[in-house]
């Protein structure tokens, strides 16, 4: 499943996978739970690099960046298929 997509120093999240089915920002293993958030997260790296504050609302105009950073990426398989199924973001 996509979950992000990552920018020099930013990081915009738009799932995440937990072990524990009540916190999706542990980002501790494959075997959890994931969460396909309503509003992406954004993640300055450098500054925040535990993940713990989004810093989505002050940053609104990187969301065209990022999603056609996105739409880019999934033009890709077209040319480049994978080789199992993805899962589809909704």
């Amino acid at each position: 499943m996509f979950s992000a997509l990552r920018v020099g120093e930013w990081k915009f999240m738009v799932a995440s996978t937990s072990d524990d089915d009540r916190d999706c920002l542990n980002l501790g293993g494959f075997t959890g739970v994931t969460q396909k958030y309503t509003h992406g997260r954004l993640y300055n790296l450098y500054l925040d690099p535990k993940e713990s504050r989004s810093y989505m609302i002050r940053k609104l105009a990187y969301i065209d960046s990022f999603t056609s950073g996105i739409a880019n990426h999934f033009r890709t398989y077209g040319k480049y298929p994978p080789k199992q199924p993805i899962a589809a973001m909704s």
